[in-house]
């Protein structure tokens, strides 16, 4: 790999992470996948951006499975963040309007517990979020709320609130909802219109 080339990896990456405030490692390889990078090329440019003091480790290393061979092996931060970003100790706040109107201050709640997704899929309305998040998995909070509302759902903030919550899903503060891992991608079911269109 040329230099140059090298060095816009470099840069797509920096905005990336920047774009975002804190990654992880996980949001680093979707993002590396759209760009056809491949692991071990990502993991020399997380190491890049480290030693040039672009970036901070978030949490403690740790070695991926695409990353330990025999005779290679590469540790990467669990997560990185913008340099000077303050470490996030405390819950991110989410503005939420409430079906009454008035706005409340919700934290995500960080404890990992059991989803039942098909529980989640029981809901109509919330299968259709799932539907789109499963295409659009990064996307501003003003187009996922317009979008949502033109195919029909009443209330997209509940939804939304509820994917938080479960943390199928997080919010940055620049307004960008992003699906995490855990998030159960489902593919939404062709009709005919869909393919005339």
């Amino acid at each position: 790999m040329s230099s140059d080339l090298f060095n816009k990896l470099i840069i797509k990456a920096k905005e990336f992470i920047e774009k975002h405030g804190i990654v992880t490692y996980d949001e680093m390889v979707k993002w590396a996948n759209t760009e056809n990078i491949s692991s071990i090329i990502l993991s020399v440019i997380i190491e890049e951006l480290l030693s040039r003091g672009i970036v901070e480790p978030e949490g403690e290393f740790f070695t991926p499975p695409e990353l330990s061979f025999p005779l290679f092996k590469k540790s990467v931060p669990k997560a990185i963040r913008v340099k000077g970003l303050e470490p996030s100790i405390t819950k991110p706040t989410i503005s939420i309007i409430h079906p009454e109107g008035d706005v409340a201050k919700t934290q995500v709640d960080t404890r990992i517990g059991k989803i039942n997704v098909d529980e989640l899929l029981k809901d109509p309305e919330m299968r259709k979020v799932i539907e789109y998040l499963s295409e659009h998995w990064s996307v501003g909070d003003l187009r996922i709320m317009n979008d949502l509302e033109k195919m029909g759902i009443q209330n997209p903030r509940r939804l939304i609130r509820k994917l938080l919550d479960l943390e199928l899903i997080t919010y940055h503060p620049n307004g960008v909802f992003d699906i995490t891992d855990r998030f159960p991608r489902i593919k939404k079911k062709k009709t005919l219109t869909d393919f005339l269109i």
